[in-house]
Order: structure tokens, then sequence, then C-alpha cells
């Protein structure tokens, strides 16, 4: 297949995302076209699209800069210009490549006669290395001019522009292990970080690697792995973990000895789910069922609530959520949040445990929840996460105890962390 052919295949997911509102990994699991290219030149493509969105604010205000209005109601053209900036200023592609790909493209899957207007634009934007790096520097084309909006008015001015920073950086990739993570770091060429996850340097092929097919290992981002561990001693206990999909932390909580119920409400993502336990070897038993609606048959030890959320605080794993969702989209996250949250009141037998969590840095979607909750449920206090309970991370602990990173904290340590809040709640009484 020629570099046309895989960056056409680009262009026709960056279309699809924009115009229909589908991200990029559901589109990577299921577009037939991205499927049936070599390993190699899928790779490619999902570099290209994450790099593209990673510093879409900064292109599209170069774009804006540089061209006439109608250009962009052309999505089609805009989308294959913007394609094209990517290449040229991010991936370090030659000029001559980017404007004969690029001019080519549009010349077949768009029209022949805005081939030249293609070959003038892209020329012009190449040349303004200035205009590109006075934009760079304005967090608001980095993190998306809506959601900067509002977080400017949640957070401080220099935080905003660390986050906005390490917005524009390639995520890690974290794995939790079973058992001995010194021994699996060393296999792995990967390091131990303080919570015990191991954050590797080098991923080529995922299922290939050593540990994959046998189900030592499985994938799960360091701040993702957190609220596990600060549930204490899980041996014998019964736990409940809503919004278990795709099971990494239904993983953690059966390898650290719980009799697990892992409710979800998709068919598909119970699949997906199944699919993950059976490789690792692990049991739990799955519920599909809408959590605002189910019954429980017992009351649980602990409950484990992975919200649905805007996953704001993916956006390096993510690039493109951001610029899907507008936070006008958050209401509706946020009633569900409250209902889920509403109804796990009846899932923890008192002296219980309830921890809530969310990948997300709004503080609608954390801080603002849990107040809410606590006022409603008096039966339900905070149970403060202590520092040694999250070692090497007790700068993101909050003055009330509740877990909050940011995408900026600790970059220069390990590379950096998702965005990640947990707040633990202990049932006292059963009114």
């Amino acid at each position: 297949m020629t570099h046309t052919n895989t960056r056409f295949i680009a262009f026709k997911l960056l279309n699809i995302c924009l115009e229909d509102k589908i991200s990029l990994k559901v589109l990577f699991a299921n577009e037939p076209s991205f499927l049936r290219l070599p390993t190699e030149e899928r790779a490619y493509v999902r570099y290209l699209l994450d790099t593209t969105f990673r510093h879409w604010g900064c292109i599209t205000a170069v774009l804006a800069e540089l061209t006439r209005p109608e250009t962009k109601n052309n999505k089609p053209l805009w989308h294959a210009l913007c394609l094209g900036q990517a290449q040229f200023w991010y991936t370090k592609t030659k000029a001559h490549a980017v404007v004969n790909e690029t001019v080519e493209l549009v010349k077949s899957h768009i029209s022949p006669k805005l081939s030249g207007l293609v070959n003038a634009v892209l020329r012009k934007t190449m040349r303004e290395e200035k205009t590109l790096s006075l934009i760079a520097h304005n967090p608001a084309h980095i993190i998306c001019p809506h959601w900067s909006k509002r977080w400017g008015k949640q957070l401080d001015a220099e935080i905003l522009n660390q986050i906005g920073a390490a917005a524009l950086m390639r995520p890690a990739f974290d794995i939790s292990v079973k058992e001995n993570p010194e021994a699996w770091a060393k296999k792995l060429d990967g390091e131990v970080l303080p919570t015990g996850s191991i954050r590797l340097s080098n991923v080529s092929n995922l299922t290939e690697m050593p540990g994959f097919k046998d189900g030592d290992w499985w994938v799960q981002d360091l701040a993702a792995a957190l609220p596990v561990k600060v549930m204490g001693d899980l041996k014998g206990k019964k736990v409940l973990d809503v919004c278990a999909a795709p099971g990494g932390k239904t993983a953690q909580l059966v390898s650290a000895g719980a009799t697990v119920s892992a409710l979800e409400i998709s068919r598909n993502r119970i699949k997906i789910l199944l699919e993950n336990m059976r490789r690792l070897k692990l049991r739990c038993e799955p519920i599909q069922a809408d959590a605002t609606k189910w019954e429980a048959p017992e009351k649980f030890d602990s409950v484990l609530l992975d919200g649905p959320c805007s996953a704001s605080g993916n956006l390096r794993k993510h690039p493109d959520a951001l610029w899907l969702k507008k936070s006008d989209n958050l209401k509706s996250l946020i009633q569900i949040q409250q209902d889920l949250l509403n109804a796990a009141t009846e899932w923890v037998k008192p002296g219980g445990t309830l921890v809530y969590c969310t990948c997300s840095i709004d503080k609608a979607e954390n801080q603002d929840q849990i107040a809410l909750f606590l006022k409603k449920h008096p039966e339900f206090t905070r149970d403060a996460i202590k520092p040694e309970e999250v070692s090497g991370l007790e700068e993101c602990l909050t003055d009330r105890g509740d877990f909050l990173s940011l995408p900026y904290h600790y970059v220069k340590e390990w590379g950096g962390i998702s965005g990640f809040y947990i707040a633990r709640l202990k049932k006292t009484s059963s009114t």
C-alpha cells in the first residue's frame, strides 16, 4: 500500500471523527479500511492522527490566520490542510512530500480544481514559523478554547499553562502485574513506579510481548490503578465494581483476593471484560444491568464506582476527546454520575467503603459532585486518603484528603501522569 493510500485512510478517519463525533479509539477498533492496513501502517495512521489532534488548536489557528474564511467551510479541504500541516510541523516530513501527497489526496478525493489552492496554502503556512510559535504558547489553542475558558475559572493561570504544555507530550505506557513487578520491569525494559505500576519505555507489538498471552499483566494507566490501592485489605471481601469494563480494576480487585461482581450496562462491554479476564485467568461475576435501576441481591463490603465522565484527564492519551466534546455535554454526564452515586448508597454495608473516581480534572465532576453527595447522604462521611497510601504521589492529595492528579504532575520525574480524581467514603450508618 502506498503512502498516498495510507494518508487517505488517515484523512478518512479524521473526517469521520470530526463530522460524526466518533472517537479515534472507536474508529481504530472498528473501521474496516483501517483494520485492513498492515501493522506498521496502522501504527503510522494512529501516530499521525494523534499528533494532528494534539496540535489541532495551533494548526487550525495558523490556517485561520493565513486563509480566507470560506476555506474552513469546505470541511474535507480544511481537514486535508490540517493533516498536511501536522505532517510538516510535527512529524518532520519533508516539505515537498507533504505538498505532493496532500495535493494528490485533494485532487483524487475532493476536487482537482482545488489542487492549486492547496499547493499555495501549504507553501505559505510552511513559511510562517513565527506565527506558529506565537500561537503555540497560548494554552487556549492547545487545550481547546471552550475548555480552557472553563478551566480558567477553576484553576490558576500558571497551572493551566502547565496543563497545556503537558497536553503536547506523548502519553506514557503503564501496566499492572499480578506479582513480582521488579522482575517484570527488568524483562520488559520498564521502570517500577512508587505505586507499583510499571512504566514501559518501548512498546511495539503489544500482544507479542512476554507475559501478555499468559495473562501475567494488563495495560493500566498509573492513575487508574490507584482507586483499588486505596481500598485497603480486600482479602475475602465482597466488592462491586461499577462501570467495570474493560476490566483493569476488576483484575486488580480479584488479584487482591476479593470476590468481585462486575456491573456493566452494555452487553458488548461485558464481553470485552470477560475476554480480558479469561486471558488473565481471573474470575468475576459479570452483571449486565443499568446500574441506576439495578437492585442488588446483597450489600457489599466495598463498592468501586468509576463514573462515566468527560475523560478530560486523558487529554494526552486521547487528544481528540476535548475537540469532540463540548463543556455543555457535562450536564448529562453529571446527572448520570449523581444517579450512580445515589444508587450506590443502597449497595454498601454499614461500615463499608464507597470509592468514587473519574478520569476527569473538571471540578463539577469531582469535588462538587462529592460535596453534593455528602450533603444529601449524611450516612456517608469522607474517609481521607493518607499520604502513605499513594506513596510518591503525595502532591496530588487535596486538603480534604481526596486524590486529584493533573496532567502536568510528575512530568520531570517520570514523564507525567493522567488527570484523575478519587474520593473515598465510609458508610457510617444504615440510614
